[in-house]
């Protein structure tokens, strides 16, 4: 499956010194990363917010219908699985300790 859309490079978050100035442009850069996270950043990708590219995370028990390649799952029934969508299936990632 040809990946239709294009990953956004994240920039380099600076490391903040003691300043007002240092610890705002650091501010800055940490809101461009969440916001193309969580899809708030129109540029991040086309699509709708629900397909951008910040990847899905599934809490349930049943298999669920992954988005796009690097969704995660949290299998939560019985005995519980952290996994993840390499575009074709679910591949476990660990097993969790109840």
């Amino acid at each position: 499956m040809p990946n239709q859309f294009t990953k956004k490079r994240f920039p380099s978050v600076p490391t903040p010194d003691d300043t007002i100035k240092g610890m705002l442009a650091c501010m800055i850069v940490l809101k461009k990363c969440v916001d193309q996270l969580t899809g708030n950043d129109n540029q991040s990708k086309e699509g709708s917010k629900d397909q951008r590219f910040a990847p899905h995370v599934f809490l349930q028990n049943n298999q669920p219908d992954a988005a796009h390649e690097g969704d995660l799952w949290l299998a939560t029934g019985g005995q519980m699985t952290f996994n993840i969508w390499d575009g074709n299936r679910w591949l476990k990632i660990a097993t969790l300790p109840a």
